[in-house]
């Protein structure tokens, strides 16, 4: 479980699953982020015009001064899906690519998001984060 080896480095997570899109419990997605300041959102469906970018979007409209880092976004690909089942497996997300994305918020030590760059699965590139 990607849980359990994530507490053997120290790191907490807390998952908040909302089940439905609609309705959505969008409040207690909200608590979370006031509650951690950072967000990682995992979805099956492609990166663009998915759950995972609403979701987002509706954080930085309604949450964004809670942030402490860049938000994350952990989903398949913007790529056509393989025939193949090993290279569908491999486009879609991982605990490994959940796991870069949850260290690279944490390594961000930043307070002042509005002179963060773009953040991507394998750190956020400002300058400001602890490597």
């Amino acid at each position: 479980m990607l849980g359990a080896y994530l507490a053997a480095e120290g790191i907490e997570v807390e998952v908040v699953d909302p089940r439905t899109i609609v309705p959505l419990d969008f409040a207690a997605i909200l608590a979370s982020v006031e509650k951690t300041g950072r967000v990682v959102v995992v979805d099956e469906c492609r990166q663009s015009c998915s759950a995972a970018a609403e979701l987002l979007a509706r954080i930085a409209e309604s949450g964004f001064d809670k942030l402490k880092a860049p938000p994350a976004r952990v989903t398949t690909f913007d790529v056509p899906v393989p025939f193949s089942a090993p290279l569908a497996q491999a486009i879609g997300p991982s605990e490994a690519r959940i796991a870069t994305a949850l260290r690279a918020t944490l390594r961000c030590a930043s307070q002042d998001l509005t002179a963060t760059r773009r953040f991507h699965e394998f750190g956020c590139g400002d300058a400001r984060c602890i490597e």
